[in-house]
């Protein structure tokens, strides 16, 4: 995935390329950046998301349980 986030960057860059205040050593560097920054969001939906749903699967976190018993257990 990070790969298409860099290549899409960079392209986007390239077409840009007259409006933009850096050179190709600045597309990569910005297109790098852009990569890792939206690849490190996407990382942490997923685990926000397997730790709620591992949660889940637990039976003192269903919303089965009424609240009076999550509270004591815990």
């Amino acid at each position: 995935m990070q790969k298409k986030i860099f290549g899409g960057a960079f392209f986007t860059q390239h077409l840009l390329f007259k409006h933009l205040p850096y050179g190709v050593k600045g597309n990569i560097a910005v297109s790098s950046f852009v990569a890792v920054a939206v690849s490190y969001r996407v990382t942490t939906i997923r685990t926000n998301s397997c730790q709620q749903a591992w949660m889940a699967a637990e039976d003192k976190h269903t919303f089965l349980n009424p609240l009076s018993e999550r509270t004591k257990e815990e």
